[in-house]
């Protein structure tokens, strides 16, 4: 969490600086062209650059690789120093600037309502401040105690108006906020000087709006800022600052120069949106994106178009292969043209067919012995016991018709697994030889299909005639071709497959 405050600190800082250089370059030129007034609007830019960084950033997708294991990740580093720097600079501006705003307001004396004067108008005790607004939840304007005795009624009411200027443009709103932001951001220079400009082009903007109202009073307004200017500015509210007399002589010479006109300013508050906005893309587009990880999907070896690929079943069931011909084989994972082998690769490949084919039929010979001796063990066991299919329903009708206890079916089953586990085992060993037999061959599909079939169908014939023995002890078969079909299918051909003949004698 501290290491995101920095980061977002920093991004913050080098939008503010980017966007008071910006306005420091261009203040003067849009001043002299378009006015006052719009040179104040240019501060905008700042704002949106440091709002930018605060709005969602850009997606980006990063495609890798399927993890292989686990991830080692570094170990995040940790600024926490550098944010109790920072919080600790924060609370110390932000202690330096109530202090100064109490002693400024206790300078003033007791505030008495001034009604004559008009609305949120106040008298100080105190001759040293103001005029000058203070506040910023309830703002006033704030006159010095001999304000009838320093200025004449035309004095008064230009400077009135001044102050009047700066609650309609909210500028106690925008102090404050610049405020917050040389507090939050109290290391960066930049920041503190772009405060003090829009000081300085608020209230040239000010002077502008009241000089639109009353054109021929330049003079009579001259001398109004002369008798204000020794004063102290106030902390937190609008004020001319005291100490910059150089502002103040630029301030004197704009009263000279002509207002622009309305062509004038129209074009340069459309400037100003399009510069704000373009600063604000900018800013956004330099924010870090958020990087989204996908893992790439494994790539599976196309075939070329319009050629069809051989079948290995089709090759091993007896077919003939042109390799002569246009065909496409897929040999160690890559496609290859049958065109494109050597005669002695062709050799080789139609000597692996050959033997392929004789593997086939000697796995084909050893799964139908496989079964000829499952079929035996089912039938020696029933011999041994001697169970006839009407000996089996006849045991059935009793179970159902006396409900023999669980123990009692149980032990019976026992009985009846136990011989026909022993005859099982023979039959394992003979599987085992076929599982190895198939695990080298390219293709066995068929055999093993051929195998559950059979197998599926001695299963429904002794459910129909009710030999539960005979059924359980085929589909431990059945299970156990099964799972040589899925190591058939394994891509590690030497996965091994372990079947065990275990039927729940409880059911």
């Amino acid at each position: 969490m501290g290491n995101e405050i920095i980061d977002l600190l920093l991004r913050l800082n080098l939008a503010l600086a980017a966007g008071v250089l910006l306005v420091l370059a261009l203040r003067l030129f849009v001043r002299r062209w378009f006015g006052a007034r719009i040179a104040y609007a240019l501060w905008l830019i700042p704002l949106a650059a440091a709002l930018m960084c605060f709005a969602p950033g850009r997606i980006e997708t990063v495609v890798i690789e399927p993890p292989a294991g686990f991830a080692v990740t570094a170990p995040e580093e940790n600024h926490s120093y550098w944010m109790w720097a920072w919080a600790f600079g924060a609370l110390v501006s932000l202690s330096i600037l109530t202090i100064r705003q109490a002693r400024f307001t206790q300078s003033l004396g007791r505030l008495g309502v001034r009604e004559d004067l008009g609305k949120r108008v106040c008298a100080a005790q105190s001759t040293e401040h103001g005029p000058a607004i203070v506040g910023v939840l309830r703002p006033v304007i704030v006159t010095p105690a001999d304000f009838e005795a320093r200025f004449d009624a035309e004095e008064r009411r230009l400077v009135l108006a001044h102050e009047r200027a700066h609650l309609a443009q909210g500028d106690p709103w925008i102090n404050a906020v610049v405020l917050a932001l040389q507090c939050l951001n109290w290391f960066n220079p930049f920041v503190h000087l772009g405060a003090r400009m829009l000081r300085v082009d608020q209230e040239l903007a000010c002077d502008a709006a009241v000089l639109a109202q009353a054109e021929g009073a330049r003079r009579r307004y001259a001398e109004a800022m002369l008798k204000t200017h020794l004063s102290a500015a106030v902390p937190i509210g609008c004020a001319w600052p005291a100490s910059d007399a150089a502002s103040f002589k630029e301030r004197i010479a704009m009263l000279k120069r002509n207002l622009p006109s309305r062509a004038q300013t129209l074009v340069g508050g459309a400037a100003v949106l399009l510069a704000t906005g373009a600063v604000a893309a900018v800013a956004w587009a330099a924010q870090p994106p958020r990087l989204v990880a996908t893992y790439a999907e494994r790539a599976t070896p196309q075939l070329p178009d319009m050629v069809e690929p051989i079948s290995a079943h089709d090759e091993l069931e007896g077919g003939d292969f042109n390799f002569d011909g246009d065909g496409v084989l897929i040999i160690d994972g890559e496609v290859v043209n049958a065109r494109e082998l050597t005669p002695e690769e062709r050799e080789e490949l139609r000597q692996t067919l050959e033997d392929a084919r004789a593997q086939m039929e000697d796995a084909r010979e050893q799964m139908a012995a496989a079964r000829e001796a499952i079929r035996e063990a089912m039938r020696e066991g029933r011999a041994r016991h001697g169970l006839t299919e009407e000996d089996m329903e006849e045991i059935r009708q009793a179970i159902e018709d006396a409900r023999l206890s669980q123990e009692e079916v149980r032990q019976i089953r026992l009985e009846a697994l136990a011989d026909a586990q022993d005859s099982m085992r023979e039959a394992r060993a003979e599987m085992a030889a076929a599982r190895i037999a198939i695990r080298e061959m390219p293709d066995v599909q068929i055999a093993l299909r051929e195998a559950e079939i059979e197998i599926a169908r001695a299963i429904a014939e002794a459910r129909r005639e009710g030999d539960r023995v005979r059924v359980q002890a085929l589909e431990s078969a059945a299970a156990a071709i099964d799972a040589t079909a899925r190591a058939e299918r394994e891509v590690d051909v030497d996965a091994d497959v372990d079947v065990d003949v275990d039927v729940d004698v409880d059911e």
